[in-house]
């Protein structure tokens, strides 16, 4: 049972799969925005560009399309602005709006892509709390006792050489950083878990 769980939530988590479920659609669906170069960028226009663009990425972009009204594409579209644009030291809304009015750099392309790269993010770190929910969370703690033992002696390669006297029980808590370190860097596993391995000895 346990090598089964391990290699589904491992299948879930794949860099390739990821990009392949999550971030290609939303980058098709960026691709495929129209804008209209040619029209003055006041503050109306850049609203209605940014607004225009995130309902059309969530409608064309997402697993499960999300559906706005002109009025909730431009609310949600200022939110993610003024959260998450950055441009050099400055920030938000007002940076933004003066990229896409910047003729000497890409402009509103500059803008759009930069709210493309957040909704990728945000719908990765949703895709990778859906795994964790459903197919880790859910299980009874033997269970993940098994899968946590089952880690440590399969990716025995990942840890250091004393990992055979690593307690599963008490790291259990890792393993959601266990899958992602797995399938980003093999160095991650081991800089996780030297902190938790002291305070057990």
């Amino acid at each position: 049972m346990a090598a089964e769980i391990i290699e589904e939530i491992s299948r879930l988590l794949d860099p390739e799969y990821i990009h392949l479920k999550i971030i290609e659609p939303i980058e098709k669906a960026a691709a495929s925005f129209n804008i209209d170069t040619r029209a003055s960028m006041t503050h109306k226009n850049f609203l209605k560009v940014i607004g225009d663009f995130v309902r059309h990425t969530y409608r064309y972009g997402l697993g499960f399309p999300k559906i706005l009204t002109d009025s909730q594409a431009c609310s949600e579209a200022l939110s993610i602005v003024e959260e998450t644009y950055r441009s050099g030291k400055s920030a938000g809304y007002d940076a933004a709006f003066l990229d896409a009015r910047n003729s000497e750099v890409t402009g509103i392309e500059q803008v759009i892509w930069q709210i493309a790269g957040h909704i990728m993010a945000r719908e990765r770190a949703k895709h990778i709390k859906w795994v964790f929910a459903t197919k880790l969370y859910v299980l009874d703690w033997q269970t993940q006792i098994l899968v946590t033992q089952s880690i440590l002696d399969q990716w025995n390669h990942f840890f250091p050489s004393d990992a055979a006297n690593w307690p599963a029980s008490q790291m259990v808590h890792c393993l959601p950083e266990f899958f992602i370190a797995q399938n980003s860097s093999n160095n991650q596993i081991d800089n996780l878990v030297s902190g938790d391995i002291a305070s057990t000895k």
